[in-house]
């Protein structure tokens, strides 16, 4: 049986954290969408270690998980590419989901990704990163949704 999922933007739309106290809400912030989650099908795992790759994942199915060594620097970001400063220091962890990406005015790759922190951070809750910082694209993970309800 599986018990975990994802559920829609609709039902639970882009906030900062993690819920009430700490816990997920097992309900639609609007009462009149239904509380549905989705998973992978089974076997659809794909695991995305090149440019090409997760450009590809992206154009065909959209938005990918990603994670990468945060630096202290990053908790200030507010708008730009980021790249770390030399003088910044580890600060742990952490995933993202990444969206799209775009070019700069010298033509470098950069990645726009959608953060957890709400949107009174970054770019309204959004931030760019070159391509090769802090090993974000060094591994994603995306996979076929099975639209079957769980």
């Amino acid at each position: 049986m599986i018990t975990e999922g994802v559920v829609s933007e609709k039902c639970k739309p882009y906030t900062s954290g993690i819920g009430v106290n700490g816990f997920c809400e097992f309900s639609c912030s609007d009462p009149s969408f239904a509380y549905e989650k989705y998973a992978c099908k089974l076997g659809s795992g794909k695991m995305l270690s090149t440019y090409e790759e997760i450009m590809t994942e992206l154009y065909t199915n959209g938005p990918v998980q990603v994670g990468f060594v945060a630096y202290d620097d990053f908790y200030t970001y507010s708008s730009g590419i980021y790249e770390k400063t030399p003088s910044s220091e580890v600060w742990g962890g952490h995933a993202v989901k990444l969206i799209g990406w775009n070019y700069d005015a010298n033509g470098r790759l950069y990645w726009i990704c959608e953060n957890e922190w709400g949107t009174t951070w970054g770019e309204n809750g959004y931030f760019k990163i070159y391509a090769g910082q802090c090993g974000l694209d060094s591994l994603g993970s995306s996979c076929d949704p099975d639209l079957t309800f769980i």
